[in-house]
């Protein structure tokens, strides 16, 4: 949902000295939210904070409503409060007076995508005072989000040079000029990511 994260700096525009908008009186609206930057999933909450101004540019407090372009995807709360309810696209219409703002909601299912592993590749010795690496295993969702509650199981291309357990630490064991250690993800077998060790 990054398109619909605007500039975090406008929910902490007050409304000081604002004045009150005539009927129609709105000409312009901003929106704001507390929506993660790292994407919005099934089952979570986001807050609009909408801001409207006059032809002029004023800051004007007026009455504001909100609408749900596909509901089955998200409702919206006469607060501005969205709910997601299943993974899709969607959009939140801001109407005040005559002027409107439609804002794009992407609701992230949490499907494994890709599997990243963290460095890339690297080198380590073979003796117990240089041969521990410890890998780390980023897990994305199809939309490219970082996935939640995701697990992997980590796999070496050869045992008898570079081990690792199942908290992703590669041991160095005998000198290779590259070993494939990679993880997948449990509950998507097909994907994994990897990354080449080198042992000297």
């Amino acid at each position: 949902m990054r398109q619909f994260i605007l500039a975090g700096s406008l929910c902490a525009i007050a409304c000081v000295g604002c004045t009150t908008a005539p009927p129609y009186g709105v000409s312009g609206i901003q929106i704001g939210s507390d929506a993660s930057p790292n994407g919005v999933f099934v089952g979570d909450r986001v807050q609009m904070t909408v801001f409207t101004f006059d032809i002029n540019g004023n800051l004007v407090s007026a009455p504001v409503s909100f609408s749900s372009v596909n509901p089955t995807i998200a409702t919206v709360s006469a607060s501005g409060l969205i709910t997601c309810l299943a993974a899709g696209t969607g959009s939140i219409v801001v109407t005040s007076g005559q002027a409107h703002l439609t804002v794009p909601l992407q609701v992230d299912g949490n499907m494994t995508g890709s599997v990243l592993l963290t460095p890339s590749a690297a080198s380590i010795g073979h003796t117990s005072a240089d041969n521990a690496l410890a890998l780390i295993d980023s897990v994305f969702t199809i939309l490219h989000n970082p996935a939640r509650n995701k697990t992997v199981t980590w796999s070496t291309s050869d045992a008898t040079k570079v081990s690792v357990d199942q908290t992703g630490t590669a041991t160095g064991i005998a000198p290779t000029a590259g070993v494939s250690i990679c993880a997948t993800a449990t509950d998507a077998t097909s994907v994994k990511g990897c990354a080449t060790v080198i042992v000297n």
